[in-house]
C-alpha cells in the first residue's frame, strides 16, 4: 500500500513533491557543476586580466597538471609502441 506523502496531502503515488525536490537538486548540481568547469577554464587559461592576481598555488597546479599530461601522454604512447 502506498504511503502519504509528508509535505502533502497525496500518496506517494500521486504525490510529485519528491520529483519537484529531485529536480531542484539536479538544477543546483548541475549549476555547481558549471561553475566549477567555468572556475577551471578560468585558472588553467592563460588569459587573465593583467590586472589579476592569483594566488601561489596556481603556477603550482598549473606545472602539476602538465607535468601529468606528459606523463600520461609517454605512458600512452609506450602502450601504443607495444601492441
Amino acid at each position: 500500500m502506498a504511503s502519504a506523502c509528508p509535505k502533502c496531502t497525496y500518496f506517494a503515488v500521486r504525490c510529485k513533491c519528491a520529483e519537484i525536490l529531485l529536480e531542484a537538486e539536479n538544477k543546483r548540481l548541475k549549476d555547481e557543476l558549471k561553475d566549477y568547469h567555468n572556475a577551471e577554464k578560468f585558472v588553467l587559461g592563460d588569459d587573465c586580466p593583467t590586472d589579476e592576481v592569483h594566488c601561489g598555488c596556481v603556477v603550482i597546479l598549473k606545472k602539476q597538471i602538465k607535468d601529468q599530461n606528459d606523463q600520461i601522454r609517454k605512458l600512452t604512447d609506450a602502450l601504443a609502441l607495444k601492441k
